[in-house]
């Protein structure tokens, strides 16, 4: 583990080790039980997902964009699309 201290900072006199990794430590094992326990909801069988929240409105306008450049069978060619060139609409966020 790296912790990072100002530095001029001498280790057991201007912090102890342990206690600056508590933190990481203990955030890192929420984050690991947090995107394990998501994983096994989305493998679910019952797993169904819902729509974004208010605070994903920029992805859901993205989604939406994209889905319907798909859905009209990519007019352009695809190397204009990867360019940035020849898009009739763009995300409305």
């Amino acid at each position: 583990m790296t912790c990072l201290v100002r530095g001029d900072a001498v280790e057991g006199r201007d912090y102890d080790v342990e206690t600056v990794g508590w933190l990481w430590a203990k955030t890192l094992a929420q984050d690991l039980e947090l995107c394990e326990r998501t994983q096994l909801g989305v493998e679910s069988s019952v797993y169904s997902p819902g729509p974004h929240s208010e605070e994903e409105a920029s992805v859901d306008a993205f989604l939406l964009w994209y889905l319907g450049l798909l859905e009209s069978g990519l007019r352009e060619a695809p190397e204009d699309v990867a360019a940035g060139a020849g898009l009739r609409e763009e995300p409305r966020i």
